[in-house]
């Protein structure tokens, strides 16, 4: 949030004798549905909720149709205030596969993927049962445990089982990216694939680590109870995030870093958008066609909105293309003018040869758009 509009804020909080409330989000709810609060401050904090992020996630804009291209902005008011902010390290895990699901995470920093082994038919996604790995472990070594020191035995088996995920984690590699102004993790809770387990298993991919702001079911389902628009918009993102999931995972048949991934999904995105144009596509078969749809456009939004920007570059062309025409008419209009300038000078150079000054009785004709006056 900007230094001004913090401090506006504040201002209004004092004057409103703010203080004297519990600074809870239904206390905060209140002051946004029963207009308490200034609509000019309203509209002025969208864009300032975790520096302008909200505002662009992917989460938001695909509500934007059913609002007829506006959100109102009390919509993005109450969006963050259900949303917690969680930091995550480099390849920390967000969830695993067959976890519980809780709710959906929103892109605020970094890049996180969906992970998996890869398989010469697409990628698998491993079974983290951590009960059963430690049970396992207990009863093979029951007589070691016997023998040596509880404390030393914990410590020994703490770290082997440490050792034996992180290589279990190590093995896995990216398919699917979530960049900035992406969300994740809503199939499991709104699509019609929904188990409400998870699907897949999500880490941080990017070095320096990332953000992600959590929403949980109950506060989403509470958000699409106050903004009915949004639930088609909703449901159907989340049937489409898996379907691309799905498709996604059957291209993993090698091992890919970060870098490899986004390089591939680029080039993916171009051959995509190409052949589109071309008409390529009608020459392949309606399997191949699907899935070359699905899998190479899938992660051009995720990887920041590319098509969206695609589109929006497309319109930029057509617009610098109508300029151009208009130029370019101008340009004829100034030619055609340009010749009557010459044309005139040229009427009045003859009568000005034939009639020199001092024998001129008469002034020279005027020419079109001409006034010769006499001194």
């Amino acid at each position: 949030m900007r230094e001004n509009e913090g401090a506006e804020l504040v201002r209004w909080a004092r004057e409103s004798r703010a203080d004297k409330h519990d600074w809870d989000r239904a206390w905060m709810r209140e002051l946004l549905t029963n207009g308490v609060m200034p609509n000019q401050l309203v509209r002025q904090l969208p864009a300032a909720l975790f520096a302008g992020k909200l505002l662009k996630n992917r989460f938001v804009t695909v509500c934007r149709p059913y609002f007829n291209d506006v959100l109102p902005p009390k919509f993005h008011m109450i969006v963050a205030l259900n949303l917690d902010i969680q930091d995550f390290e480099h390849h920390q895990i967000v969830y695993y596969c067959y976890d519980q699901a809780f709710g959906l995470f929103l892109v605020a920093r970094g890049i996180f993927a969906a992970v998996a082994k890869p398989g010469t038919d697409g990628g698998h996604i491993e079974k983290m049962d951590w009960l059963r790995t430690i049970e396992d472990e207990l009863k093979r070594k029951h007589r070691e445990r016997l023998k040596a020191p509880t404390q030393e035995f914990l410590r020994r088996r703490i770290e082997e089982k440490n050792i034996l995920w992180q290589r279990q984690l190590e093995r896995l590699c990216p398919y699917q990216l979530f960049g900035e102004g992406t969300y994740f993790g809503d199939t499991e809770v709104l699509s019609k694939f929904s188990t409400h387990q998870r699907h897949a298993t999500v880490r941080c991919e990017s070095e320096r680590g990332g953000s992600l702001l959590q929403l949980h079911k109950d506060k989403l389902h509470q958000l699409m109870s106050d903004f009915p628009h949004c639930q088609r918009a909703w449901h159907l993102e989340a049937t489409r995030h898996e379907v691309r999931r799905r498709a996604k995972i059957q291209l993993l048949t090698k091992s890919l870093d970060l870098y490899e991934l986004a390089t591939l999904e680029i080039q993916r995105a171009v051959v995509a958008v190409w052949k589109k144009r071309k008409g390529y596509q009608k020459l392949h078969k309606r399997q191949e066609k699907e899935n070359e749809v699905v899998s190479a456009t899938c992660d051009v939004e995720e990887l920041g909105g590319g098509a969206q920007q695609i589109a929006e570059l497309g319109a930029e062309v057509q617009d610098v293309k109508s300029q151009m025409i208009t130029m370019s008419h101008q340009v004829r209009d100034l030619q055609v003018s340009m010749s009557q300038v010459q044309e005139s000078l040229a009427t009045i150079a003859a009568f000005i040869r034939e009639n020199p000054p001092e024998k001129a009785s008469r002034p020279p004709p005027s020419a079109p758009g001409w006034e010769v006056s006499r001194v």
